[in-house]
C-alpha cells in the first residue's frame, strides 16, 4: 500500500469512530507509523494514540518495534505532545531494551539533565544497563532543533539571565554565531558585562512577560518541583 492510500484509510478511521476499535485496522495504522517515522510531516497525535489503544485491546498483537517508533515520533514533537499520555497506554512489563532506550532519553529531558542528554546522543552513552544506539538521533536535524527549543522554553521559565557558557552547554551549541542566531530567534539577547573585574557574556531573557503567565508555567512545571528542576540545571 502506497503512502497516499495509507493516509486516506487513516483519515477514514478518524472520521468513523467505530473503526478505531477494529483489530483489522492494526496493519494500516502500523504502516502509518512507519510513514510518520520516516517523515515527521505525517505525524498525527490522534492516530498514534488510536493505535496504542488498539494494542491495549488486543495485547497479543503488540508490536515492540512499532511502539519504539511511536515513542521516537513523540520525541520529535516533544514541544507539542505529552509523552506521559503515551506511556500510560504501554504496559511497562512489555518494555524491551529499545523501548527503554527511548524512555531513558525522555527521562533525561523531563528531569532537565541536559548535559547527560547530549552526552548520550553525541557519544552514544546511555546508563549502565543501556547499550543502545542513539546515533539516529544525533543525525536528525529536526529532532535536535525541537529538543533545543524545548530546552530553551524550559530555561525561559526558570531564568531571567544566564551565563552564555551554561546556555551553550544546555543547548549543545558550541559555535557562538549559531548560538546567538538561535537565541535571537527566540527573544534572547547576549550582552557583555563586567563582573568582579572580569568580562562575562550573559544571555538575557526577552520572554519575561510571557512566562509570568501562570498557565504557561504549568505547561512544564508544578509548584512543588520548580526548585528541584532549577537545581538540576545548575549541576
Amino acid at each position: 500500500m502506497d503512502i497516499n492510500n495509507i493516509m486516506e484509510e487513516v483519515q477514514a478511521i478518524k472520521v468513523l469512530p467505530h473503526m478505531m476499535f477494529n483489530a483489522s485496522k492494526l496493519k494500516v495504522l502500523s504502516d502509518y507509523v512507519n510513514v510518520a517515522f520516516e517523515n515527521n510531516e505525517y505525524y498525527d497525535n490522534d492516530v498514534m494514540l488510536t493505535l496504542l489503544r488498539l494494542f491495549c485491546l488486543y495485547p497479543h498483537c503488540y508490536d515492540k518495534d512499532i511502539i519504539k517508533k511511536i515513542l521516537i515520533c513523540v520525541l520529535y514533537n516533544i514541544n507539542n505532545v505529552d509523552m506521559n499520555m503515551y506511556m500510560s497506554l504501554i504496559n511497562s512489563s512489555l518494555y524491551d531494551d529499545n523501548i527503554k532506550s527511548v524512555i531513558y532519553i525522555y527521562e533525561l529531558i523531563k528531569n532537565c539533565q541536559y548535559k547527560k542528554l547530549w552526552n548520550c546522543i553525541n557519544n552514544n552513552i546511555g546508563n549502565e544497563d543501556n547499550n543502545c544506539d542513539y546515533s539516529y538521533l544525533k543525525n536528525d536535524k529536526n529532532f535536535i532543533c525541537n529538543i533545543r527549543k524545548y530546552i530553551l522554553n524550559t530555561i525561559s521559565i526558570s531564568f531571567e539571565s544566564i551565563y552564555l557558557k551554561n546556555m551553550s552547554e544546555y543547548l549543545n551549541i558550541q559555535d557562538n554565531t549559531q548560538l546567538e542566531q538561535f537565541l535571537n530567534e527566540n527573544k534572547w539577547t547576549i550582552k557583555m558585562i563586567n563582573h568582579k573585574g572580569k568580562n562575562e557574556q550573559i544571555c538575557y531573557n526577552g520572554n519575561i512577560e510571557t512566562v509570568q503567565n501562570k498557565k504557561n508555567i504549568n505547561t512544564y512545571f508544578t509548584e512543588d518541583n520548580i526548585g528541584s528542576y532549577i537545581t538540576k540545571l545548575n549541576h
